[in-house]
């Protein structure tokens, strides 16, 4: 201590060694034992701690200690922890980050002398540590910026669950807009639907009046398919906006398939070649037409997205196959038997074989955060688990994947009108009420089916009608009611009718609504549901069926 020093001391005061000098040996002896004791408290809550401690030397770049936790948390004794540099623990982007950081608390440009920020660090073993930096700068004899002390805390279960809770949050945004697509597409689907109808009734009634051979016969057909296919966009946009109860029921894969594929060619990138191949016209399997169209589309988007970068063949193949007890060890829950096989085969990027057993998992994905959130496999197994089937797996990296997809296969249904053609036509002469809000419905479907023999009431507004039935309960055999309608739906006005006469014969047509589904069908005693438009094949079949049923 100085002259200087000593002059100020404050009158009364005594210096540190005049101090030092008073005390005896018990009082140093205690002193020093304080002193011990208090560095051992320190030294063991730094070693013990969950945390890593350690220090960065700024005039050598490079760590001077690391506690105990090192080891623990990123695999490297605390010994290796002197001499280490940014670049051992951090990634290049990571490194860029944290030196900005620590240069503008340095610079003072940060505003203070403390460090927080969130991190990875790189694993001895390779994989990365998601930490929080807590740390203080210090400052040496002259002023001068020296080292940082600092705590690093392991935050990844923190991560994965913001991780999680951002992707439950992104699947909660895509369901609500899928709410808003479906209502929308609904109210599109019934209008466009009738306009449908219309177009393709008096399409098949002139049809009728013209010979065969003729080109106007051969124009109108091209208007007919022309409408066929538009009723099969909207049937698209219905597939993934329409959420109700599943209804499986015999069903002809094929149709379905093809359906899925039309929509393939003009939705994935040229690019990707696609190929087809169904082994015959009729496959029948028991099923959910719309689960299915969603287990090929999950597929074949899953296979072009594999071959995103360089292109290749998406191949589709059905065939129906038997399978015998050894043949279907890849899946103890099937029984040997027949089935129909779907093959989706691309000749992509292949998968890892560490990753071929987690692809079904849910949330599990190899892709980008906004590329996807690993769903789509989990719901394609579920699908095809909830028909009673199995899926099985090949692939190899730089060669492609294939997903075999079994399907048991049903039974045909006996349908006594299924061979009614247009020149045979099941016809009758009963009395049919027509209730549909759109005037020009109501008469289309009138002419088609006076065409057909039958005596037909047609009316407008649901209330009127249910006033006319309510009159003469007896005067009709039949009613065919639209669903959506205003002041009544369809469903409502049944169940009126049904009160005012118990064992009426109802058929509900319907262009879109979520209120439809089988048990709602049941419960409301309604003897069929058929959707627009109607082909009149199909209008011929379901009138006939339901009177003589």
């Amino acid at each position: 201590m100085t002259e200087e020093m000593k002059c100020e001391a404050p009158e009364g005061t005594e210096t540190f060694e005049k101090q030092s000098k008073r005390m005896s040996a018990e009082e140093k002896k205690a002193m020093e034992q304080a002193l011990r004791e208090s560095e051992e408290t320190y030294r063991f809550l730094i070693e013990e701690s969950n945390d890593i401690i350690w220090k960065f030397d700024l005039s050598t770049m490079s760590y001077t200690y690391g506690s105990n936790s090192l080891e623990r948390i990123l695999g490297y004794p605390p010994e290796m922890a002197t001499g280490f540099t940014l670049d051992d623990i951090f990634t290049p982007e990571t490194k860029k980050e944290v030196l900005t950081t620590f240069g503008n608390v340095v610079a003072g440009r940060a505003g203070s002398n403390r460090v927080l920020l969130e991190a990875e660090h790189r694993h001895r073993n390779g994989h990365y540590v998601w930490m929080e930096i807590n740390a203080v700068l210090h400052k040496d004899s002259m002023n001068q910026p020296a080292a940082f002390t600092g705590v690093s805390r392991d935050i990844s279960d923190r991560k994965r669950a913001e991780a999680e809770s951002e992707t439950l949050h992104a699947q909660l945004r895509r369901a609500q807009k899928m709410q808003a697509l479906g209502t929308l597409t609904g109210g599109v689907a019934h209008d466009f639907n009738n306009i449908l109808s219309i177009i393709m009734g008096y399409t098949e009634l002139v049809q009728d009046e013209v010979p065969e051979g003729t080109p106007i016969r051969n124009w109108l057909n091209e208007i007919r398919s022309a409408s066929l296919r538009a009723r099969d966009v909207v049937r698209h946009l219905l597939t993934f906006s329409r959420r109700g109860e599943e209804m499986q029921a015999v069903t002809d894969i094929c149709l379905i398939i093809k359906e899925a594929m039309r929509m393939m060619h003009s939705t994935l990138p040229s690019s990707v070649e696609i190929r087809e191949c169904i082994t015959g016209s009729r496959q029948l399997i028991m099923a959910d037409s719309t689960q299915i169209h969603q287990v090929i589309v999950n597929l074949c988007k899953n296979a072009s997205d594999a071959m995103a970068e360089k292109g290749g063949v998406l191949s589709v193949l059905l065939e129906r196959v038997s399978l015998s007890e050894g043949e279907m060890a890849f899946d103890p829950d099937l029984s040997p038997g027949d089935f129909v096989k779907l093959t989706v085969q691309d000749t992509g990027h292949g998968i890892p074989s560490e990753h071929l057993e987690r692809i079904f998992d849910p949330y599990f994905t190899t892709r980008d955060v906004d590329k996807g959130t690993g769903l789509g496999l989990s719901v394609v197994l579920g699908i095809v688990k909830g028909h009673g089937g199995a899926i099985r797996v090949v692939s190899e990296v730089d060669r492609g994947t294939t997903f075999e997809v079994f399907f048991p296969v049903a039974g045909e249904v006996p349908n006594q009108y299924r061979a009614a053609t247009e020149n045979e036509l099941p016809r009758g002469s009963e009395r049919i009420l027509f209730i549909d809000d759109e005037e020009s419905v109501v008469r289309i479907n009138r002419l088609r089916l006076e065409k057909l023999g039958y005596h037909v009431t047609g009316i407008t507004a649901p209330d009127n009608a249910l006033e006319v039935f309510r009159a003469d309960p007896d005067q009709f055999d039949l009613i065919i009611t639209d669903m959506t309608m205003p002041k009544m739906t369809g469903d409502d006005l049944a169940r009126g009718i049904l009160k005012i006469r118990p064992d009426m014969k109802i058929i509900l047509c319907t262009g879109y609504s979520e209120k439809i589904s089988k048990d709602s069908i049941k419960a409301a005693g309604i003897a069929r549901c058929i959707e627009k438009p109607i082909e009149m094949q199909t209008l011929a079949g379901s009138v006939r069926a339901v009177l003589d049923s």
